[in-house]
């Protein structure tokens, strides 16, 4: 999805959230909202309405427009779900792979629920100040809209909890969290319990949030002002990034190293038994390569056998034109040592 596709589509997914925030169009009192299951063939025909809107339309607007439309609450629950899970939030830049890569290595180290309530905080502030104020409003207002149906579990019987668990599962598909934060087991080779475990970890992380007091508005950018990534950490995010990106590791004594290495060593000078074969030799400076065995990492690979090819021509060529001057000088010489009686052959032939 291109970068302009998925700035429409983030904007799409918040200014959605804004509506289902209003109490008019989306009703969280409903039972078991979030948690029942839609018509597929209806959350299909809702989604191709609400995909045909201009959500380039401020958000009055579209409610205005909206206001007399009468949707099953299931149904744009179903819609949300959707949107969260499929659409491309988190933009892929170098940047913020930085942010999302330190948010990773934070709920790998598994503090406990309140360092990882900071971390997630941290995360949208961070994502603020990279100016992709879209996808904070995004996660923001997804855990506003969870805290209001949270507000009316006596009615729709869904607390924090299970809200909680609903949407961890959502949030863990929407960061693209999903299947990197646990590495499955030998035994385990579906990775079932890692992703249970990575539900699990995000549902009580969605619990203590639902929890706070931050998600009980919608976005506001001066609420996560102190909210931020530490610079030191993010330094050395960056430089690990850096490192895979730029340098290439060196490269263990494969096979393709060890002939690279062979190569690098060889001279193309003949040897003392040819010349002494051949009564006079090819010159053929030594050709020096640079030592590739140690740089060879990504595209880098498909690129040495191309060199190690030339390397090779080259070495073949010399021995041909070798062969062919040592044949010339021997031939020559034979001819030197019989000419007188060839020539005389050859006359008395003519007489």
């Amino acid at each position: 999805m291109g970068t302009n596709t998925r700035i429409h589509h983030c904007e799409k997914i918040q200014k959605f959230l804004l509506l289902c925030l209003t109490p008019t169009f989306f009703d969280v009192k409903a039972e078991l909202i979030f948690r029942k299951t839609a018509n597929s063939e209806q959350l299909t025909d809702v989604i191709t309405t609400l995909d045909a809107i201009d959500w380039q339309q401020d958000i009055d607007t579209l409610r205005a427009s909206m206001k007399d439309c009468a949707y099953d609450p299931h149904l744009l629950a179903s819609a949300v779900k959707q949107y969260m899970q499929h659409g491309a939030i988190i933009p892929h830049n170098f940047t913020t792979k930085i942010t999302w890569e330190l948010f990773l290595q934070q709920l790998k180290a598994n503090q406990n629920d309140d360092q990882k309530v900071h971390y997630l905080l941290a995360f949208i502030g961070q994502l603020i100040e990279e100016d992709d104020v879209d996808a904070a409003m995004v996660i923001h207002n997804f855990l506003h809209l969870g805290k209001c149906v949270a507000n009316y579990s006596s009615t729709n019987k869904m607390d924090e909890n299970a809200i909680g668990q609903l949407f961890g599962s959502i949030l863990l598909d929407a960061l693209e969290l999903d299947g990197c934060i646990f590495k499955k087991e030998d035994k385990d080779i579906y990775g079932s319990k890692a992703l249970a475990d990575e539900m699990k970890m995000i549902g009580q992380l969605v619990t203590s949030l639902l929890k706070t007091e931050l998600f009980s508005n919608a976005f506001s950018r001066e609420k996560y002002t102190h909210f931020k990534q530490e610079k030191d950490h993010r330094e050395l995010i960056r430089a690990e990034l850096g490192r895979q990106i730029w340098t290439l590791p060196p490269l263990d004594k494969s096979p393709l190293s060890t002939l690279v290495e062979k190569f690098t060593q060889l001279s193309l000078e003949p040897t003392a038994e040819k010349k002494q074969a051949s009564s006079g030799s090819l010159s053929v400076p030594r050709l020096t390569l640079p030592d590739a065995s140690g740089y060879v990492s990504g595209d880098e690979r498909e690129e040495q056998p191309a060199i190690v090819r030339q390397f090779s021509t080259t070495r073949d060529r010399s021995k041909k034109l070798q062969k062919r001057k040592s044949f010339e000088d021997i031939s020559s010489s034979s001819l030197t040592s019989g000419d007188k009686r060839a020539s005389k052959a050859l006359l008395e032939k003519k007489k």
